[in-house]
């Protein structure tokens, strides 16, 4: 998947159909390789059980959600199997992926569901080890960990938002919980942890988003703020956000007004009706600006490139 400044490759049949590689330009793999049973590449972890992560073992569906221009996104329904001394055991979920073309990625992790850990911890990754992690986590290869005041991160230190500096290229990461923990570029929120035996069956989910830029010239501080959705009014109405898309409820057969409370600065995503039109003109502070839209059912999805700013508007007027 090409999009923006970057290609996240996923892992082919017959492996699991999760990511492998985030490359940009400069074609260095941006994600950590694989190390055994451990946090590595973007997935979910049950230790010592099984861990879903690109390439390996395990079945996989893909739906292709949105294919651009303005936004794409995918989903993998997973399923990976692991044996323990009681017998065979499987870790469920869904990922889905939304690319942006600002170097955004949004992950949602839904339905996740872990079989057993027994009391011995006697499992596919490890014998006689009592100690478990249910979690999920992005792995980055990593060269300085710095948190959101661009000073070094302590390695295991709580917090939802931080940042990554690798190969030239700084990559922000927030979650919605203040538990992950990061150390070494990978960053963990842990579901569940302690003493086998582990028998949580209730269906997890966690939303996370990172954004890579050259690390030249950009802060932490403000990398992570092209992940923050400022309110957007639409109309005479709040659009929400869900997953870095702005959703707007309200059928517009007319012009319309699109304003920000604050700075939208990597550019923005809005879902809505032109009442059946499927062109629109577009315009900011009264000159032509520009936009890529795609279908959505009978919506369309624009992307906005250009920074919006409080006190500026984007008009919109349907064509029919």
């Amino acid at each position: 998947m090409s999009f923006g400044p970057y290609t996240m490759t996923f892992g082919d049949d017959p492996s699991l159909a999760l990511p492998v590689a985030l490359t940009t330009g400069s074609g260095t793999n941006l994600v950590a390789p694989p190390v055994t049973c451990v946090q590595s590449l973007a997935g979910v972890l049950l230790y010592p059980g099984g861990r879903a992560i690109g390439g390996e073992p395990g079945s996989s569906d893909v739906e292709i959600q949105l294919a651009g221009p303005s936004v794409a996104r995918v989903a993998i329904a997973f399923e990976v199997p692991y044996r323990c001394a009681h017998g065979p055991e499987k870790l469920t979920g869904r990922t889905t992926y939304t690319f942006f073309p600002s170097g955004r990625i949004d992950r949602v992790d839904e339905d996740i569901r872990a079989g057993a850990i027994p009391d011995t911890g006697s499992c596919t990754c490890g014998a006689g080890d009592a100690s478990y992690v249910y979690a999920t986590f992005w792995s980055f290869r990593s060269e300085t960990d710095l948190g959101p005041d661009d000073t070094v991160r302590t390695p295991g230190s709580a917090g939802a938002r931080g940042c990554t500096r690798v190969d030239h290229h700084l990559i922000a990461v927030a979650y919605g919980d203040e538990a992950v923990e990061a150390a070494g570029g990978t960053y963990t929120l842990s579901w569940n942890m302690g003493r086998a035996p582990f028998g949580d069956t209730t269906p997890k989910r966690s939303h996370s988003a990172i954004a890579i830029a050259p690390a030249d010239g950009i802060s932490c501080q403000d990398l992570l703020g092209r992940l923050v959705d400022p309110p957007l009014t639409v109309g005479e109405e709040i659009a929400r956000s869900e997953g870095g898309i702005y959703i707007d409820d309200v059928m517009h057969a007319s012009a319309f007004v699109i304003t920000a409370a604050a700075p939208i600065t990597a550019g923005l995503a809005l879902e809505t009706s032109l009442g059946g039109a499927r062109h629109a003109r577009v315009t900011k502070g009264g000159t032509a600006t520009s936009f890529t839209a795609q279908a959505v059912g009978d919506r369309i999805l624009f992307w906005f490139a250009e920074p919006l700013m409080p006190g500026e508007q984007i008009v919109v007027e349907p064509l029919f």
